[in-house]
């Protein structure tokens, strides 16, 4: 709990020059992991009122994310085309990216930094209410989450972000916890973890060129790039989408 407060409190601190796009990726999955706790800590303890004291690390982990489909937008662009093209389509990127930096160092101010700070410290004396007992029965209850999309015979593309999400809380809470889960989970989870989270950059990369497209604003040279952009990502997200259907199925 301190090591997961001091990592998230040092990179909110960190100056706006000094923060890199890895910065944000780290808090992002730095708060990710805190929630995971909290989710085990509501499980385990009445009355911890786990919604109330994460509503400012989602606001913050929200906007953090805005800025971070950005950056992997600008990243895969890097990834398929030279350098020199798409240049309207990447300034217009670069401006949004720019925005939306400013919304999230606007948003995170010492107030709000000593608030997060109050609301950790104040998770402390439930954490002395939870044994190795109720840790295991929430990890029973988080795997049999999981194991309700794992064993739908026909798996969609909207179960996948539910997945994604209850495989991260389950690896998280797993370092915490020596017992819950099994070989069975690890064996499984290890291997979805990497794949789900490609296809899920994938899918946030075809929202926001699908956005793109329909704006108006792209210009017809560059509109097909987008298009043929758009035909291969779409084309690697199906053929990972069978990989996770054959992953989970085997």
């Amino acid at each position: 709990m301190k090591k997961r407060e001091a990592e998230i409190l040092f990179l909110l601190r960190k100056a706006k020059e000094d923060f890199t796009v890895n910065d944000f990726h780290k808090l992002r999955v730095e708060i990710k992991k805190l929630n995971a706790f909290f989710e085990m800590v509501d499980f385990c303890v009445s009355g911890f009122k786990r919604k109330k004291k994460y509503k400012l690390f989602r606001l913050i982990f929200k906007q953090a994310g805005r800025v971070r489909e950005l950056q992997v937008e600008e990243e895969m662009l890097s990834a398929f085309f030279m350098e020199n093209s798409l240049q309207d389509y990447r300034l217009e990127l670069s401006r949004a990216l720019e925005k939306e930096k400013e919304s999230f160092f606007s948003i995170n101010d010492q107030k709000k930094q000593d608030l997060l700070q109050d609301k950790i410290l104040k998770t402390i004396p439930f954490l002395k209410k939870i044994n190795r007992k109720k840790m295991a029965a929430y990890m029973e209850f988080a795997w049999k989450k999981i194991e309700k999309i794992l064993e739908q015979e026909t798996l969609l593309s909207e179960n996948l972000h539910f997945l994604r999400k209850r495989i991260k809380k389950l690896l998280y809470n797993r370092v915490l916890v020596s017992k819950g889960g099994g070989k069975k989970t690890v064996s499984i989870t290890d291997d979805l973890s990497d794949m789900l989270g490609k296809w899920n950059d994938g899918e946030v990369i075809l929202n926001r060129l699908e956005a793109a497209m329909n704006s108006g604003k792209i210009k017809p040279g560059e509109l097909l790039q987008i298009e043929n952009l758009k035909a291969q990502i779409m084309s690697n997200n199906a053929q990972m989408f069978d990989q996770i259907k054959l992953s989970i199925h085997s």
